[in-house]
């Protein structure tokens, strides 16, 4: 397991950085969770063993004592129990789940808490491995990364379909399953920051959820997410399931945001293995558009583009089969032609019995091609090009401590280290409370150090004194005397006492 140093918090060993204050993460070698096992909880849930511990809760395996099945059972940790906020988002990802019906989301059988007050909820128990696990083996083909890609769009768009938004998408909370004869039927777990239409006490707009390779620019701000979030996190799993690697990565909290803020994502290099797989670049680089008006509108949107995407590579595998038995008739070799025919066929059939659901009968096998690209949307969409790194640059200020920002977004508090923009200029602005904030222009090359110094704190305005005329008391038969004239003692006391607050 892995501990935040700042807050506390505890997660899985691939956790690099705490999703809640950016920290890295420092190994702990203690044993998961509260002390559950053995024990029988709510009167029918036996538990066994410990599978795995996350942010808020411990997952046990258990087995019901009157059924004798077996089941995953997830416990609020012991020291999130007395956190109200933390406690409200545990029931909401059991209530979230339980919106969804659909074989690829992982189903919830059960919810409650014990007389001891141990909040839990009762999943389905999964044998298999993690999307993580497949990846770091390097043990998927191309047919098995199109049917995961398609598997999990499809559970995605049946939890938006129910106003759920996942918001932690990663290869960790994707499990991979034997289910008829398919032994990578994908579930999608850990919904535990999930986002519920009609629930917004606890996903606030300012606060940072996610895990920061796969977050979204708009998660890295902090600001409102929607589906399009979703699709984005989406985007560099296929990215990372079709290439071996991420496309963000760095040792700095902040330059990672900062790049998946404002970098565009390196063109995928394809292994000859995956070759096949070149018609799926342009949907990842549409997923993994900066802005969420730029990228699929709904995961629907997404299946439709990997369904043709699908088509067209099997329709240029048909043809080369095609060319190929051509060439060997004309070679004289007959048998084998009729073979490649034979073949052309099953695949052409295969294609054309394809449905929307995510089980497909097993295709003939493919002879390699060349990537191809697949017609996206009605709107065109460009290939990314390789990335440069950007250039740094350390800003300071004088006094230190102020608040440095770019375009808006907030990067840190000086010193700090933030990147240059590649073309043109951002406005950076460095601000300290109580003193006047430095706003100028940052270009794209510079000095690798800026020193800013702030004004000091403006005075405050004093109130200006004035003199007022005496009471005097009047009556019908006199007039009342003219306020006396100020003196010019008191006027030049006056303009000593009265300061400009704007002046220099």
């Amino acid at each position: 397991m892995r501990q935040c140093p700042v807050c506390g918090s505890r997660f899985s060993n691939d956790a690099r950085f705490c999703p809640y204050d950016g920290e890295p993460m420092s190994v702990i070698d203690e044993s998961a969770g509260p002390g559950l096992v053995g024990q029988l909880i709510a009167g029918r849930y036996q538990v066994e063993s410990v599978l795995g511990e996350g942010g808020m809760g411990v997952v046990y395996r258990a087995v019901h004592a009157a059924l004798g099945k077996t089941v995953a059972l997830k416990v609020l940790r012991n020291d999130m129990a007395h956190d109200e906020v933390v406690a409200q988002r545990f029931v909401q990802e059991a209530k979230a789940l339980s919106r969804i019906q659909h074989p690829h989301v992982v189903e919830v059988y059960d919810f409650g808490r014990t007389a001891e007050g141990v909040t839990y909820f009762v999943m389905e128990y999964l044998e298999g491995r993690s999307l993580r696990d497949a990846i770091r083996d390097d043990s998927l083909s191309p047919r098995d990364i199109r049917r995961i890609a398609k598997a999990i769009a499809e559970g995605l768009s049946a939890a938006h379909s129910a106003g759920v938004i996942h918001r932690d998408l990663k290869p960790e909370n994707i499990h991979l399953v034997r289910r008829d004869g398919d032994s990578s039927f994908v579930k999608i777990l850990d919904f535990g920051v999930a986002k519920v239409a009609g629930v917004s006490k606890l996903t606030r707009n300012g606060a940072i959820f996610g895990t920061p390779h796969y977050m979204s620019p708009e998660q890295a701000q902090g600001l409102a997410v929607d589906v399009r979030s979703d699709i984005y996190s989406y985007g560099i799993i296929l990215y990372e399931m079709i290439t071996g690697r991420l496309p963000f990565d760095s040792d700095s909290f902040v330059r990672l945001l900062s790049q998946q803020m404002f970098d565009a994502p390196p063109a995928m290099e394809l292994s000859p293995e995956m070759r096949d797989l070149g018609s799926l670049e342009p949907i990842v680089m549409k997923c993994l558009e900066k802005k969420s008006e730029d990228r699929y509108r709904g995961f629907d949107a997404v299946i439709e583009a990997l369904e043709r995407a699908e088509a067209k590579t099997s329709s240029r595998t048909v043809v080369m089969i095609a060319l190929a038995a051509g060439v060997l008739a004309a070679a004289g070799l007959g048998a084998a032609a009729w073979a490649l025919i034979g073949s052309s066929q099953s695949t052409a059939e295969t294609v054309r019995a394809a449905a929307p659901s995510s089980a497909e009968p097993t295709p003939a096998t493919p002879v390699r091609a060349e990537p191809a690209k697949a017609e996206i949307d009605e709107h065109p969409v460009q290939t990314a090009t390789a990335v440069r790194e950007p250039s740094m640059v350390t800003i300071e200020s004088d006094p230190p401590g102020a608040a440095v920002s770019l375009d808006g977004i907030v990067l840190g508090i000086t010193p700090v280290t933030v990147p240059r923009p590649y073309d043109g200029s951002k406005m950076l602005q460095v601000e300290l409370d109580g003193r006047p904030p430095k706003v100028f222009a940052l270009d794209s090359h510079g000095p690798d150090r800026l020193l800013v110094r702030l004004p000091s704190p403006r005075p405050r305005p004093t109130r200006p004194v004035t003199t007022t005329a005496p009471k005097t008391t009047t009556t019908p038969t006199t007039t009342a005397p003219k306020p006396a004239e100020p003196t010019p003692t008191t006027s030049r006391r006056m303009g000593r006492e009265v300061v400009d607050p704007w002046g220099e």
